[in-house]
This record gives structure tokens, sequence and C-alpha cells, in this order.
């Protein structure tokens, strides 16, 4: 998500749901099944603090809500979106679940070595265009991926499969309970291992920009904007509207790349003798 890059601002644009359009119609209308998590935009997870601040989005509140919703967030300012020291190291480190393969409550996992031949292609790409350094843990990998790894700083995210047709990342600024690239039965190609790993750095959806036509929603003003409006970033969806697939552009675009660089800082292998 760079020129493509948007970098996460405070709110999506969603419409109003419920006979009231009251924030509890609302919030249960985004809950993930029985869980504290929401999913917007088809495929971004965030918890309930940020779901409120889409809330606020379609009550047209004025400027200085906007600001309240922007200052809750990271990755508003390129400066700090690559600064992970919440979560405790310069890697962005990240494992595998365990039950691949297998029958699950309701749907069986698609096979482990595909998704991750295509989540780990991804990673790279991102590590190549810019100062981001995601790090597959295989040590880590199995049962205990989750096991309260993300709170240790161990990991940064775990990548898991659930029965949602869609797969789904998450915002830096997602509380570690969320934290996760969720894979859906179907397996997740590389296009689609980038476009949610491009949300996990903070970058948005590009078709939320006004310049991206026809567009589901009005122009947003909460995010950063790294670059010019992309149509070929690996944010973009592939006609703009709700539901759409994504672009599914490989690898990230020219822009894409500016952009990450501008948020993260220009790639090792930029410079001379730099190992």
């Amino acid at each position: 998500m760079v020129a493509g890059l948007l970098l996460l601002g405070a709110a999506g644009c969603v419409a109003p749901v419920g006979d009231d359009g009251s924030w509890e119609a609302f919030r249960e209308r985004f809950r993930e099944g029985d869980t504290d998590a929401f999913l917007v935009e088809g495929d971004i997870v965030v918890d309930e603090a940020e779901l409120f601040e889409y809330y606020l989005d379609t009550l047209g509140e004025d400027d200085a809500a906007v600001a309240r919703a922007q200052g809750a967030l990271i990755a508003n300012d390129p400066s700090s979106v690559g600064n992970y020291d919440r979560r405790g190291g310069a890697t962005i480190d990240y494992c595998y679940d365990d039950g691949w393969g297998r029958a699950q409550d309701g749907y069986t996992a698609p096979q482990l070595a595909m998704v991750m031949a295509n989540v780990d292609r991804a990673a790279r790409m991102w590590n190549g265009v810019a100062d981001i350094h995601f790090r597959h843990r295989r040590d880590l990998d199995g049962a205990g991926c989750n096991n309260g790894l993300r709170w240790s700083g161990e990991i940064e995210f775990w990548v898991t499969h659930h029965s949602s047709t869609n797969a789904s990342g998450a915002f830096p600024s997602a509380g570690h309970d969320f934290q996760m690239l969720k894979v859906p039965p179907g397996g997740i190609p590389t296009n689609l291992a980038l476009h949610e790993l491009g949300h996990i750095l903070g970058f948005r959806h590009e078709h939320e920009r006004g310049e991206a036509a026809p567009r589901y929603c009005d122009d947003l003003t909460s995010y950063h904007a790294l670059t010019e409006f992309d149509p070929q970033s690996v944010m973009m969806y592939a006609d703009c509207t709700v539901g759409s697939a994504i672009l599914g552009t490989i690898p990230p675009s020219r822009l894409d790349g500016i952009g990450a660089r501008r948020a993260y800082g220009n790639p090792r292998w930029w410079y001379a003798g730099a190992f």
C-alpha cells in the first residue's frame, strides 16, 4: 500500500448500520464471529477502539474528533511508522501456527508448504524495497507459535488459518491479541500475501484516496500520503469497490517502493559494503 502507499490514518469509510445507527449495532456488524476482533474494509483486523474511530467517521465528526482519532494510532508520521520498539526490535519476526492441512472446526486448513512459500516470498519482496526486516522464525513454528510470544517480544505477528474466505492482516497499532495474518481455507497467493503484509506494515488501501475512481467512499483525510496516487499499488483493489479482489501486482510497484522507503528508509543493500 504506498504511492500506492497510504499510511494508516484514523479511520476507513464505512456506512452506518442498524435501525438506529447505534454504536452497538455498528460494532456487532463488523465483529469477527464471537471474538473481540473486528474486520473492516474486507481484510483489515482492528480492535474495538479502532473500530469506534470508524464509527465516528460515519457520524460526520468535526475536525477535532478526526484529530483525536489520528492521535490514537501509529503510522500518521512517516518517522514513526517503522518504529517497532513497542514490540521489541528492528526485525518484524513471525512464525506459523500448527494445524495446517488438517480438518478444523467447520473447515480444512490449507497446506502449510504453499502458504509458507508465498508469505515468505512476499516478505522478502518487502524487505528488498526498503529498510524492512520481516524474518520468519522457523524455530518458533508450530503449536507454540502464538503462545504468549507476541507479548514477550519474540514475534511481531503470527500466521494462522481461519474459516473465512478472506485473508486479513492487522495494523501495527492493533493490540497484541490481533497481531495475525489470517489465511483462508483456499490458501494465500503471493500477491495477496504482499497486500496483507502491507497492512501489517501500516499501509492503508490505496483506493481510499480521492484520486481513485470509481471508489466506494469519499476521499479520506485520515492518512499520510507518501506518494501520489498509484493505480498499480499492491494495496489497490481491482475496481475500487467494496468486496473487490486486490489488483494483484507483483512485485510492489515503483511507487510502492518509494513510499515504503519514505516510511522505513532505504534498504541496506543500497549502500556499498553494507552487510
